[in-house]
C-alpha cells in the first residue's frame, strides 16, 4: 500500500532520475508547474497548510523533508517566507531532530534568516 509520502518520493525519483543521488534536474526546478501534476497538487495543499498553521500535528510530508534527496528544492518551492510564525519552530525542530548535517545547515540558514 502506497502512502502519500512514498508516492511523492517515487514521483520525484521518476522525475529526476533513477539514481537517488542524481537530483540535479529537480534542484534546478524553480516552478511548480514543471513537476508532475500529483506532486504539484500535494505541494500546493502543503503550502496552504503551512500558510495557515497555528497548532497541532504537521502533515507527514513535512516530517519527511529532511530525509528526501531533493529537500533543498522542495523547501524552496514551499515558500517559507509565506508560512505562519507558528510553523517555523515546528519545522526547525523537525530539521534539528531528524535531519542530517546539510539539512541542519539549511534549516539554520534558510528558515531562521
Amino acid at each position: 500500500m502506497f502512502t502519500k509520502v512514498k508516492f511523492i518520493t517515487d514521483e520525484i525519483s521518476n522525475f529526476s532520475g533513477s539514481v537517488p543521488g542524481d537530483l540535479e534536474d529537480f534542484k534546478g526546478v524553480d516552478d511548480l508547474e514543471e513537476l508532475p501534476e500529483e506532486v504539484v497538487t500535494h505541494l500546493r495543499l502543503l503550502m496552504d497548510v503551512l500558510r495557515h498553521y497555528r497548532s497541532g500535528p504537521l502533515p507527514k510530508t513535512v516530517k519527511m523533508l529532511p530525509h528526501l534527496p531533493a529537500w533543498e528544492g522542495l523547501l524552496g518551492l514551499l515558500k517559507p517566507l509565506e508560512w505562519t510564525v507558528h510553523a517555523y519552530p515546528r519545522i526547525v525542530k523537525i530539521f534539528a531532530s531528524k535531519g542530517h548535517e546539510p539539512a541542519l545547515q539549511l534549516g539554520a540558514v534558510s528558515i531562521l534568516n
